[in-house]
């Protein structure tokens, strides 16, 4: 006995018509296009949690031994010119240390500022030196007072962020 399939009017058609192809297509591209956007911010924040990552060692790398030397501008590498040759810093990543011996009310500090090139935000802390003589910081970050225990950033995420370019971005 021969088995035959029942026709019907889904038997009778060959594929796809045209329009049904471009609104595929036309979906996935849309699609493509939310992920590729998404990838970029994405992107963007692991290179400012790497940052943020490497300050906070930084703070404990500072709070065990206080910075020694001079002003420092680099691109990556060790931060050797300001006395702390155990922190790496990745190459994308590039920093300003800058040593403020005493100048109106800031008294023996440092300064420092991160930024990675790729990434949104700027980052900045300060530390006191030995001779800092600021007992209290009157406005946070302003660098008057005590170190900070807070992670400064840029609100202001568009380019030209005044900590993205202290950081030398």
């Amino acid at each position: 006995m021969i088995f035959k399939r029942p026709k019907s009017a889904v038997s009778n058609q060959r594929g796809f018509t045209l329009i049904e192809l471009l609104l595929v297509i036309g979906i996935l591209g849309i699609l493509a296009s939310i992920s590729v956007q998404q990838l970029s911010q994405n992107r963007k924040k692991a290179f400012d949690t790497q940052v943020v990552a490497l300050v906070k060692n930084l703070l404990t790398a500072v709070a065990i031994e206080e910075p020694t030397g001079i002003s420092a501008t680099a691109f990556g590498g060790t931060l050797a010119p300001v006395g702390l040759p155990q922190v790496e810093v990745p190459e994308n990543v590039t920093w300003n240390v800058v040593n403020v011996p005493g100048v109106g009310n800031r008294k023996d500090m440092w300064m420092f500022y991160m930024a990675h090139a790729s990434g949104k935000r700027g980052y900045y802390f300060w530390i006191p030196g030995d001779a800092c003589d600021a007992v209290e910081d009157s406005v946070a970050g302003d660098g008057t007072g005590n170190p900070s225990d807070y992670i400064f950033y840029d609100t202001d995420l568009g380019g030209g962020t005044p900590y993205r370019n202290n950081a030398g971005v």
